[in-house]
């Protein structure tokens, strides 16, 4: 092969990857979820199908209800739930971070200067 077909191929790839890591998981709406466990599909592959598609469900009571007498297991009720709870508590912590770091400025003379002067 010859240098710039090796390049040519080569920077081929690179784009090809670098376009598979922006592709986000489709989330999966309860609506499926229902017709997966009306399928029969076992409790653990539905949860793991739900971890891979990264959804974040915030159900409220009558959405819970609904969903267990259209038959979806109840360790999928629960996950779903989990989801809220866990996305609440990353978000929670992001913020607690962000809000404990000191503020970009330093003292000098008794007055703050940008940390970029």
């Amino acid at each position: 092969m010859s240098s710039n077909l090796q390049q040519c191929v080569l920077l081929s790839l690179f784009v090809l990857l670098g376009a598979c890591a922006t592709i986000q998981p489709r989330p999966i709406p309860p609506d499926e979820v229902v017709n997966m466990a009306k399928t029969g599909m076992s409790s653990e592959v539905i949860i793991q199908k739900l971890i891979d598609s990264e959804t974040v469900y915030q159900l409220s009571a009558g959405d819970v209800v609904n969903l267990h007498n259209e038959g979806v297991p109840t360790p999928v009720l629960d996950y779903m739930q989990h989801t809220y709870v866990e996305a609440v508590r990353r978000e929670e912590a992001q913020r607690a971070f962000f809000y404990s770091q000191p503020p970009p400025f330093y003292w000098h003379g008794g007055y703050p200067y940008p940390w970029w002067y």
